[in-house]
């Protein structure tokens, strides 16, 4: 109920409060909500900016990506210390959970730490994909805060520019 609240929120945002709205739900996405980010696309064709629907889209793309940065700094920071926590060091000491090669968790670990900010910046550029789960995957490398920041927007602007060309292409064979 409250999730469709939010949808409902973002898709019919309009005007600079709009542009607020579509902030807070991408920080939001980013550490917490597990919704998808390209929902703020869908506020596009009434957010009623006074300028034309390219730069509108542009707009909203930016302010989608720099929420996601921030929300994404934030997941690190929660995931770095939940995982550095005294309870948390305790309890992982005692679970069978060796990172074994041929594992699930080794795979995912080995996978970042390769391709650290790259591989985010590319898994956060896929659209659908669930950022949160991507985030806190990341979040197990020591990260420069910074380098997690610009990998998440440029991710975020990736993949909102891929779903708006998909969308775009979608409608012109219509």
């Amino acid at each position: 109920m409250l999730l469709e609240a939010i949808e409902q929120l973002v898709e019919t945002a309009t005007g600079p409060g709009g542009l607020v709205v579509i902030f807070v739900y991408s920080v939001l996405v980013a550490f917490v909500l597990p919704l998808p980010g390209e929902l703020v696309l869908l506020s596009i064709p009434q957010l009623a900016l006074g300028m034309s629907q390219p730069a509108t889209a542009a707009i909203v793309v930016l302010v989608s990506a720099v929420g996601k940065a921030i929300g994404s700094v934030w997941a690190l920071r929660i995931g770095r210390g939940a995982v550095t926590a005294r309870p948390a060091r305790w309890l992982l000491g005692r679970l069978p959970l060796r990172a074994r090669a041929g594992t699930y968790e080794g795979r995912l670990r080995r996978f970042v730490r390769r391709y650290e900010y790259v591989g985010l910046a590319a898994l956060l550029a896929v659209p659908l994909m669930p950022d949160t789960v991507v985030v806190y995957a990341f979040s197990v490398v020591d990260a420069d805060e910074r380098r997690f920041a610009v990998a998440a927007f440029a991710g975020t602007v990736l993949r909102l520019g891929i779903t708006l060309a998909l969308a775009a292409g979608v409608l012109a064979t219509l």
